[in-house]
């Protein structure tokens, strides 16, 4: 009852003693099973890696260089070994004469299981036909009877030391694992999961001098549809099969019997992971560390950090910038957003929230390449707190005195109205999460602001906001935020991507003071933030990404200024706004934020003025033909054509921008307003009543524009005030 999957696993713990206890407990009743992998673990110890060079303590096979298989292929040089089989390059000399790969199972270790994973794997090849996965010339038996296969010869190298050894681009790796992600789609729809992809599974050779990746090694391969050979052949209860640091949560186990094709998924989102950050998101050495039971709890349970943050955290960040040819700031801010995303979502612990094929990791990976939208985004504000809380459960122990008075505070609205109770059920189990989660937050300004400033918009909702105490709860949890806020406001810093965080940081902090109604120091943090990015433009003046940083924090500050009715200075900084965001769009032609900023930038300063708002369509249109797919561009198309009166081509514009963002509240005020300018009472009041759903259910968000959008659509339609 033996399996190359169990031997990997037994072989991956160093510790003799740990080893053993291993044993125990995979084997437990099957005491010849034991001994057969004991005798495989002894055949190990003085073996390589399956496909490094051979050790030279390594036992003499019957095998040596000229020996001849099946009277044409005479072997010329071992190339890689483990502990049941080895890999030879060898010379065919007929019908056909080139070189070529053969594998063959070593001298006594042809047990009945060996040899049906054995035959598995030169099944699951000979069923497919990819360009980038090795493919199988032959197969037969030697003289004594032991099988083999020959293969198409892959003289490559580890994509990871490929792109580091040519100093490939992040854009040029992603162009390279492209086609992998197609080989590992040819697999599935083969009917085969590969279980065990690594960088080592996936060979790099030059060929008519352009890089082609291979995908080897399906010796752990698992049919979904078809019996690969006419043993039976599963995986076993106790039996863990792939690498530690690059298998899937549900591989981390000892029963591996719900493993499907998104496991595949996984694994290639750790190899994305280290071609983009240099590291998978745990390392081999973390997770032995740890021990066995833990290191499977950490790869179920454990979220990884975003590439991005690997990368700004990383002590060898100046030797891995170098070898993608870019500035360590460069690099950082390149896999910064998007491709961020785009890897925690094949990362995703949760199956169901992964690609659903490795297509669909190509495409968004394609979409990125193209300067398209991708499908991939961040969570949703509720999950995010959610799997934040999951995650941290003790990791925020530290009862402060705030926190105290708001867990006191809910405890009391607990014996209020109904609506309310149910509210606050919600909102103490927020509180008592946050305040466990606080201490880890402190290491990470996304994951604990984020955290924090949803639990605060959570108790914006309508239904609560008049409530005295639940005020008291916003102002003593906006104390806190402010204070973690702090904690990132590097102001002397000459690094840009800390200059950045401080700049954003400022930027938050603002919308903060705004949402409190701070209209002082939201303007004195807004000030700050515009100086830092400014700063940024003026050192980086060819880095479009500064300016439209610039751009937006003059909006900002300017949409503040009018509030506090400061029309005239509101005004100049709009005009500031604008001419940042042209820079952006001189600067990145084909980004379609220029546009689409510019656009915005133009009808939220004066939507009265005739040529901006014939400026504005314009642009909003051209942004919508450079990302079709992004619903903030049409909803933008649909302000513009709203403010120039084409009303039926306003609600085309914003009907598609809900269509590719179903929660795009701004839309359906709009929508709203332009059913009512065409006569649509009934459609209007429909898609107000919607917009206020969304309004209770969550909230106005910090900076509250959705709730200004109500007063004006309200207005529109005649009913203001009612509420």
């Amino acid at each position: 009852m033996t399996d190359e999957s169990i031997f990997a696993a037994a072989i991956a713990i160093p510790d003799a003693t740990a080893r053993a206890a291993f044993l125990d407990d995979a084997c437990a009743g099957h005491p010849e099973l034991r001994r057969e992998l004991e005798a495989l673990l002894a055949a190990h110890d003085n073996a390589g890696s399956f496909l490094q060079a051979p050790s030279s303590a390594r036992p003499a096979t019957v095998e040596k260089p000229g020996h001849v298989i099946a009277n044409r292929y005479k072997l010329l040089e071992e190339i890689g070994e483990g502990g049941m089989g080895t890999v030879w390059m060898a010379q065919q000399t007929e019908p056909v004469k080139r070189l070529v790969a053969i594998k063959l199972i070593k001298a006594g270790m042809d047990s009945r299981r060996v040899i049906a994973r054995f035959e598995a794997e030169r099944q699951a090849l000979a069923l497919m036909d990819h360009a980038s996965i090795a493919k199988v010339h032959d197969a037969g038996t030697t003289d004594d009877g032991r099988p083999f296969f020959v293969m198409e010869l892959v003289q490559g190298i580890p994509i990871t030391k490929f792109c580091d050894e040519h100093r490939l681009t992040p854009r040029q790796r992603l162009q390279l694992f492209v086609p992998v992600c197609h080989a590992i789609q040819h697999a599935h729809q083969k009917g085969i999961i590969h279980r065990d992809l690594k960088p080592s599974n996936v060979l790099v050779a030059v060929s008519d001098d352009r890089p082609v990746p291979r995908v080897i090694d399906f010796g752990v391969a698992k049919a979904t549809g078809q019996q690969l050979t006419e043993e039976s052949l599963h995986t076993g209860l106790g039996v863990m099969v792939g690498t530690v640091e690059y298998m899937s949560p549900e591989q981390a186990t000892f029963n591996q019997l719900d493993v499907d094709t998104r496991s595949d998924i996984y694994s290639l989102g750790v190899l994305l992971y280290e071609l983009l950050a240099g590291s998978p998101p745990f390392s081999r050495k973390e997770l032995e560390k740890a021990g066995l039971m833990e290191m499977f709890r950490v790869i179920r349970e454990q979220e990884p950090s975003k590439p991005s943050t690997k990368l700004s955290t990383a002590e060898g960040l100046p030797a891995l910038a170098d070898n993608r040819g870019m500035e360590p700031a460069k690099l950082t801010k390149l896999v910064r957003g998007e491709l961020d995303w785009i890897v925690l979502k094949a990362l995703e612990k949760d199956r169901n929230r992964r690609y659903e094929t490795a297509n669909e990791l190509a495409m968004d990976l394609q979409r990125y390449l193209a300067d398209e939208p991708v499908q991939a985004c961040p969570p949703s504000a509720w999950y995010r707190f959610h799997k934040f809380a999951r995650r941290n459960k003790r990791m925020m122990a530290t009862a402060t005195v705030t926190t105290a008075a708001l867990l006191t505070t809910v405890a009391v609205l607990a014996v209020s109205t109904r609506i309310v109770l149910h509210q606050q059920k919600e909102t103490k189990a927020a509180l008592a999460q946050a305040e466990q989660q606080r201490k880890r937050a402190e290491a990470n300004f996304d994951d604990g602001l984020n955290a924090m400033t949803d639990l605060l918009s959570l108790l914006d909702r309508r239904d609560l906001a008049d409530a005295p105490r639940i005020r008291e709860v916003r102002r003593a949890l906006a104390q806190q935020i402010e204070q973690y806020y702090k904690r990132f406001l590097k102001d002397g810093s000459t690094d840009p991507a800390e200059r950045v965080e401080a700049a954003r940081a400022y930027t938050s902090l603002g919308s903060l003071h705004e949402a409190q109604g701070n209209l002082d120091q939201a303007e004195q943090a807004r000030r700050t933030a515009l100086t830092l990015f400014e700063a940024l433009a003026a050192d980086y003046p060819a880095d479009p990404a500064y300016w439209k940083h610039v751009g937006h924090s003059h909006a900002n500050l300017a949409g503040l200024l009018r509030g506090k009715g400061l029309i005239r200075l509101a005004a100049e900084h709009y005009e500031q706004s604008l001419q940042a965001f042209r820079e952006f769009m001189r600067l990145d032609p084909d980004n379609y934020r220029g546009p689409n900023n510019t656009a915005w930038t133009l009808l939220v300063s004066d939507n009265t003025n005739v040529p901006n708002v014939l400026e504005a369509v314009d642009l909003a249109r051209k942004a919508t033909d450079m990302a079709p797919r992004h619903a903030g561009c049409w909803n933008t198309l649909g302000m513009a054509h709203y403010y120039a009166g084409n009303w039926q081509d306003a609600i085309v514009a914003l009907e598609k921008s809900r269509v590719y963002d179903p929660e795009m509240v701004y839309s359906l005020f709009y929508l709203a307003m332009s059913h009512e300018k065409l006569g649509h009472k009934q459609d209007a009041r429909r898609c107000l009543d919607q917009a206020k759903v969304w309004m209770d259910e969550k909230g106005s968000g910090r900076d509250g524009h959705p709730r200004r959008m109500r007063s004006e659509a309200e207005a529109v339609l005649g009913i203001e005030g009612e509420r």
